[in-house]
């Protein structure tokens, strides 16, 4: 479960240390837009969800170990992570997640159409 950290953190930004990567991950929802509580079996496959998020930011030592050849991602890319990588916070109602750079499974890349 994320916190939310808005209100502690105003006139802040947050940033990637060392070999993180920050990415924006869609929330599980407690309850619809109507109002009815989700249940618990159907959150479960709806947190897979949050395996996946975008790049906002990679740390200044993320894949600098030369075992990786180089950056497998940047800001905007797609990836999928593992389900419990790094810790989730709310900031201005958008969830993020700290990951390492070894926790990234694979990144999508769009089709270009011919």
């Amino acid at each position: 479960m994320a916190i939310d950290i808005t209100s502690k953190i105003v006139g802040f930004r947050s940033r990637a240390v060392g070999w993180r990567i920050i990415v924006q991950v869609d929330e599980v929802e407690e309850k619809t837009k109507g109002g009815l509580i989700i249940p618990d079996t159907v959150k479960d496959q709806e947190q897979e969800r949050e395996m996946f998020g975008r790049v906002v930011e990679l740390g200044p030592m993320a894949y600098q170990d030369p075992k990786y050849g180089g950056d497998w991602c940047k800001p905007g890319d797609l990836l999928l992570f593992s389900k419990y990588a790094g810790m989730p916070w709310i900031e201005n109602n958008k969830v993020y997640r700290a990951i390492n750079d070894e926790d990234v499974i694979c990144r999508f890349e769009r089709i270009e159409e011919e």
